[in-house]
Parts: structure tokens; C-alpha cells; sequence
């Protein structure tokens, strides 16, 4: 959108850019998809760090791009 003000003898232009998309937010995986996709990656082994914490960081990272 261009707006254009005439004030005497100036002219001042104002350009106004609105992105094109807007990013969408994060949400986190619920139970039920969790349990799809642990059914997937269990091996039944002790883990150190919760797979689902690690999972919902790669999605967020791949969803919002930072």
C-alpha cells in the first residue's frame, strides 16, 4: 500500500510493505502424536536425554526456522 501526503509544497510518499506470509507459531506434539511416533523409535534402552524434548526442538527448528 502506498500512501501519498501533499503538505504545501512538499510530497511525501509513505510505502507500506505487509509481508506476503506470516510465520506460523509453534506447538508442541501432543500425547497422542508422541505416542505414534515413540511406538516408531523405541528401542526399549535407557535414553539420557527425553527423545520427545529432542523431537519437539527439531520440529520448532524446521517449522518457525530459527
Amino acid at each position: 500500500m502506498v500512501k501519498i501526503f501533499v503538505v504545501g509544497k512538499n510530497i511525501n510518499i509513505l510505502a507500506i510493505v505487509k509481508p506476503k506470509f506470516k510465520r506460523a507459531s509453534f506447538i508442541e506434539l501432543t500425547n497422542s502424536q508422541w505416542q505414534i511416533i515413540e511406538n516408531l523409535i523405541y528401542n526399549g534402552r535407557k535414553r539420557k536425554y527425553n527423545l520427545r524434548r529432542i523431537f519437539d526442538a527439531l520440529l520448532k527448528q524446521t517449522r518457525t526456522g530459527g
